[in-house]
């Protein structure tokens, strides 16, 4: 399958519109996501430090090549192991 390559003749307008989206839009779905990741994450918790690490890193674009994205995570060393055993993000993302 061929893919399609666009070229905006304004790419500052398509970077402030992108920024604009995750903004608006994307971002807080991804706060409401973090919310719900820590309250299950209160229900397994052996200590409130990897309920507290979640959060929202957002990335956004500066370019025309990549994604602007809100990421929800764990940013303890460990939030893989904690996730991996409990899906906590996971049951979160199911909304």
């Amino acid at each position: 399958m061929a893919q399609t390559r666009v070229h905006w003749n304004f790419p500052e307008e398509f970077i402030a519109i992108s920024n604009a989206a995750l903004d608006a839009v994307v971002e807080p779905a991804a706060q409401e996501m973090a919310a719900r990741a820590q309250s299950l994450a209160d229900e397994s918790a052996v200590s409130g430090t990897y309920r507290d690490s979640i959060a929202v890193v957002v990335d956004r674009r500066t370019s025309g090549e990549g994604f602007g994205r809100a990421i929800v995570t764990a940013r303890v060393p460990y939030g893989m192991q904690v996730e991996s055993r409990h899906g906590t993000l996971a049951k979160a993302a199911e909304g």
